[in-house]
C-alpha cells in the first residue's frame, strides 16, 4: 500500500513538471532533450544540490530553511483540518486519526527546538546535524506511513489499521 502512495506523489510531480502552462516547463524540457536525464530526477538533482549546499555551506540560512521545513507543510495542513466542515459520523475516525497524527507531531517539533535553543553551541560541532534535523522532519511529515505514525500508533496500537 506504501509503494502505491509512493507512485501516486510521484506521478502528481512529474504530471506537474509536464505541465505545458508551468513556467519550468521549458527549462526542464530543454534539460531533458539536451542530456537525457528525466525531469524527475533533474528535480531530484536540484532539491538535493540546493540543500547539500545550504546545509553545508550557509548554516545560519541552513537553520531557518530546516526550521521553515519542519513549520510550514504541518502549519497549513493543521489549520486545514480546522477549517474542515463538521463530516458525517462515518468520517470521524479517519478525522480524528488525521487531526491527532498533527497533535503528535507538534510536540515532537518544539523539542527539537527547544533542544536547539538550550543546547545550539554544542550541536553546531555535530557533523551534518542539520542534514539529519531536517531529513527527520520531511519524514515526520511525509504522506506514506511516517514518524508522526509511528509514534502515534505506537501510543495508540488500535489506531494503526488507519495509516496503511
Amino acid at each position: 500500500m506504501n509503494a502505491e502512495k509512493v507512485d501516486m506523489v510521484t506521478e502528481v510531480i512529474n504530471d506537474t513538471l509536464r505541465d505545458l502552462l508551468k513556467p519550468w516547463n521549458k527549462p526542464f524540457r530543454w534539460v531533458e532533450t539536451r542530456a537525457g536525464v528525466s525531469r524527475y530526477k533533474q528535480l531530484l538533482i536540484m532539491v538535493i544540490g540546493v540543500s547539500f549546499l545550504l546545509l553545508f555551506v550557509w548554516v545560519k540560512t541552513a537553520m531557518v530553511i530546516s526550521n521553515v521545513i519542519g513549520f510550514a507543510f504541518p502549519a497549513y495542513m493543521t489549520i486545514a483540518l480546522m477549517m474542515l466542515p463538521r463530516k458525517p459520523e462515518s468520517y470521524a475516525k479517519s478525522s480524528a486519526v488525521a487531526i491527532n497524527k498533527w497533535l503528535v507531531y507538534w510536540p515532537a517539533f518544539v523539542a527539537i527546538m527547544i533542544v536547539e535553543q538550550h543546547l545550539g553551541f554544542i550541536l553546531r560541532f555535530v557533523p551534518f546535524y542539520l542534514l539529519f534535523k531536517t531529513l527527520f522532519l520531511v519524514w515526520c511529515t511525509a504522506p506514506f506511513k511516517n514518524g508522526v505514525a509511528i509514534q502515534h500508533t505506537k501510543q495508540s496500537p488500535h489506531l494503526e489499521k488507519y495509516y496503511d
